[in-house]
Formats: structure tokens, C-alpha cells, sequence
């Protein structure tokens, strides 16, 4: 197992976790909730310092990314999106067991839709954008550009031109779905353009 590379994969994702945490502080300020604000800053300086810290690249094994560490990363990285995104909602005392806040945060980045909470509404509108937020982030998946960009992995074009991703996000092979079509028909979706998917798009 690399551990060097998981270290890298997890401590990248952290830091685009902390960039996520800025939504709802910025939320926060905007209605007037000055201390949960404070929290989900906080929160997401630590999320930006361990992930600074971890993805540091203190080895040269980099480019040594296989299956096994391909299916690690992708479990613990989601794992790791969830026990810090639940602690905004137990530090403002809205979700006060960590156990039940890392129940909603899991829910909300798997899009199970399940909910220890009998009166969402009354969570902060901070919160409340948060906990939406991590079912948006589930929903859609986190599409970014991967550390490939500097040169320690390569991938190969697959089906539609595009990159595979951490080979597909598990050192797998193509499912045979591309990411960009999704989110142009979800665009399309929300301005109100919906139309069908084309057929090649949908090949398994």
C-alpha cells in the first residue's frame, strides 16, 4: 500500500472540504449569525492546515497509484468528508452527539436521505446550507481538477474525451459515463432547458 499517496489524496481533499466550510460561513454573516459563522471558519482553517500538512509531499512515490490505494481513497476519502463535516453541527450545539451530527453528515454526502432530525428547520440558515450542501456534494459528486495536473499520475481519454479520474475514482476501468454531460443536463435542468440525454453518452 502508498501511503504516500493516500496521504496527498486525502490531504487535497480536505482542502477543497475547507473551501466547501466557507458557504456556510459566508451564509452565516450574511444573516446575522456571527457565532455559528465563527464555527464553520474554524472549521474549515483546520480542514486547510491537515490537508496542507498531509498532502505535503514529503516522498517520491507520487506516481504509484494502483487499485488497491484507487478503492482506499475513495472510501476514506468520503469517510474523512464526513467526520469533519459533522463538527460544525455538534460545536453550535444544534446536533449535540457527535455520533448523530456524523449520522446526518454521512447521509447527506451518501444522498441516503435518511435524517436524526425531527424539525430541520430549525437549524441555522448556516447550518441549514450546510446540511443541504453535503446532499448537493453526494448528489452530483466532487468533479474537480486532480492533482494529475502536475504530472505524478496520467490518465488516459475515455469514451468521451475526458480524463479518467483516479481511473474512474477506484483504479477501475471506465464505467462507460461521463462527467461532463451530467453536468450540462443538471445545468440545462436548472435554467429550465431539460432535453434527452444522447444515446452515446449512456454506454455501459
Amino acid at each position: 500500500m502508498n501511503f504516500a499517496i493516500l496521504s496527498f489524496i486525502i490531504g487535497f481533499i480536505l482542502q477543497f472540504e475547507a473551501l466547501f466550510l466557507l458557504l456556510p460561513w459566508i451564509v452565516g454573516m450574511i444573516y446575522g449569525e456571527y457565532h455559528v459563522a465563527l464555527i464553520y471558519l474554524v472549521t474549515a482553517a483546520v480542514c486547510f492546515i491537515l490537508g496542507k500538512l498531509l498532502s505535503f509531499r514529503h516522498t517520491g512515490r507520487f506516481k504509484e497509484l494502483y487499485v488497491r490505494e484507487g478503492f482506499t481513497a475513495v472510501a476514506l476519502g468520503w469517510f474523512v468528508m464526513s467526520v469533519f463535516g459533522a463538527i460544525p453541527f455538534v460545536l453550535t450545539g444544534e446536533i449535540p452527539f457527535y455520533i448523530d451530527a456524523l449520522f446526518e453528515t454521512i447521509s447527506g454526502f451518501t444522498t441516503t436521505g435518511s435524517s436524526i432530525l425531527s424539525d430541520v428547520e430549525a437549524l441555522s440558515y448556516a447550518s441549514l446550507f450546510w446540511r443541504s450542501f453535503t446532499h448537493w456534494i453526494g448528489g452530483m459528486g466532487v468533479y474537480y481538477g486532480d492533482p494529475a495536473d502536475d504530472g505524478w499520475l496520467h490518465h488516459e481519454p475515455d469514451a468521451c474525451g475526458e480524463p479518467r479520474s483516479f481511473r474512474q475514482q477506484a483504479g477501475t476501468e471506465s464505467t462507460g459515463y461521463c462527467e461532463n454531460p451530467l453536468w450540462t443536463l443538471y445545468g440545462d435542468h436548472c435554467s429550465g432547458r431539460d432535453h434527452a440525454m444522447p444515446v452515446r453518452y449512456a454506454v455501459v
